[in-house]
């Protein structure tokens, strides 16, 4: 969130909540896909005939797209835990020497 002309305002420790917590859903998708994948795998193993042919080139096709998403899933969870790492650490930095440039003046 912006502030009034002040620059960025952030609440890293709500950022690092709202993270965390889509990385938790992240994960759980995840274990849908894998459920998915798991279940359509044993259904193919017991399958014969024509239209388990056609059920297969399905599978294939949403193992693909399942593939992409994962790809996404990945992506998506890199990005939120690497984008407030050392967020704080740095603010604290900054702040501690804006400080002690301050104690300095004399005004």
């Amino acid at each position: 969130m912006a502030g009034e002309g002040s620059g960025l305002n952030l609440d890293v420790v709500a950022a690092q909540a709202s993270s965390q917590s889509i990385a938790g859903i992240v994960e759980q998708m995840r274990g849908i896909l894998r459920q998915i994948e798991s279940s359509a795998q044993s259904g193919m193993a017991t399958w014969g005939g024509t239209a388990a042919k056609s059920y297969n080139t399905t599978q294939t096709d949403w193992s693909g797209t399942a593939q992409k998403l994962q790809a996404a899933l990945d992506e998506i969870e890199g990005k939120l835990t690497t984008g407030f790492k050392g967020y704080a650490e740095h603010d604290e930095d900054i702040a501690q020497a804006i400080t002690s440039s301050v104690g300095h003046l004399k005004l």
